[in-house]
């Protein structure tokens, strides 16, 4: 894909924490492209890195967490070189986020009619407050929201129109980029459902490009176009949706999916497969490949150099010596 294609880039993004157990680089050497007009899947389990590396595209990170190198590109424009006040001007217009909770999210004093009108402001002083109510209005009632709602405060509505009225932030300044960070995790399976045909129409409508962060791969399946695994801090897999539920390369891609039940699951009377091991500790990594401790094909090679994230086919790439070729691989096959 040609690189007028790609809205955001990132390049080479480290994001460490620094606590009293150490340094914890939540995000190590990230690359990858999210292009325009797509779903972008991030997924993996707890803990691997996903909402940091989503907040880093936000320049969202708080102390004590910082972004210690990499680069952030927006088409033409580097985030990461922008001074905040010009920053706090993106975040919202350009790049918007999602967040996992609404409910301690959303401003618990405010009515939702103040959520919206204020963000919509704030970007846009010009703006008069009757002009920013109706666009409230017709956005909620885009989203399945009556309008006499928005002057509720945000424990007066349903989950699931919590998570209406947070992806109406997002969308209020028509954002090219958003972010939706575990949008689905507080909701039961039919509202779940409904959010992401939702998330599926105001996509085509508005044409705007998602980064979808869940560790619910199957969900993904639904509405990404394609799908990056991560683990550890680093990305291990990316490919198509369909690369990736077809020909997963990397194993703890595989038992991703092997770890998701479907229609057919006990036929036989076999139990759920559940991945053995839990992920690492960041602040002290396994060396190398970082998925060999709970790895079913781990080689000596695994143990001593990292894999690069590389392509075995055009648009699927993986971080995995099963599809590299390496000296220490030939010496041990030998």
């Amino acid at each position: 894909m040609a690189d007028t294609d790609v809205l955001m880039r990132v390049n080479d993004l480290v994001v460490e924490y620094h606590t009293r157990g150490g340094t914890v680089a939540a995000v190590d050497d990230v690359s990858l492209g999210i292009n325009k007009g797509e779903v972008l899947g991030l997924v993996g389990e707890s803990g691997c890195g996903k909402s940091t590396l989503g907040r880093a595209l936000m320049r969202m990170i708080q102390p004590p967490g910082e972004i210690v190198s990499g680069e952030l590109w927006f088409e033409d424009v580097d985030l990461l070189s922008l001074p905040e006040k010009e920053m706090r001007k993106w975040r919202g217009s350009r790049v918007s986020m999602i967040f996992q909770d609404p409910l301690t999210s959303l401003n618990p004093v405010q009515r939702i009619a103040d959520h919206l009108v204020e963000a919509i402001r704030v970007h846009e002083p010009s703006t008069k407050r009757n002009q920013a109510m109706g666009r409230a209005e017709r956005l909620v009632e885009r989203l399945g929201i009556q309008k006499r709602r928005l002057s509720d405060y945000p424990h007066q509505l349903s989950g699931g129109m919590r998570q209406r009225t947070m992806i109406g932030l997002g969308l209020s300044l028509n954002a090219n980029l958003i972010v939706a960070d575990e949008v689905t995790t507080s909701l039961d399976v039919i509202v779940e459902a409904k959010l992401v045909d939702q998330l599926q129409e105001i996509r085509e409508e508005f044409g705007i490009t998602l980064l979808l962060i869940t560790h619910n791969i199957g969900l993904v399946a639904q509405i990404a176009d394609r799908i990056a695994v991560m683990y550890a801090g680093k990305i291990v897999e990316v490919g198509s949706v369909y690369e990736i539920f077809d020909n997963p390369l990397h194993p703890y891609t595989q038992g991703l999916l092997q770890s998701v039940p479907n229609i057919k699951f006990n036929e036989g009377g076999e139990d759920l497969y559940k991945m053995p091991g839990e992920p690492p500790d960041l602040s002290r990594p396994p060396t190398a490949c970082r998925f060999h401790p709970r790895c079913p094909h781990a080689m000596p090679v695994c143990f001593r150099v990292e894999p690069e994230l590389s392509s075995s086919t055009p648009g699927h790439d993986s971080a995995c010596w099963l599809h590299q070729d390496h000296p220490e691989k030939e010496e041990v096959a030998g």
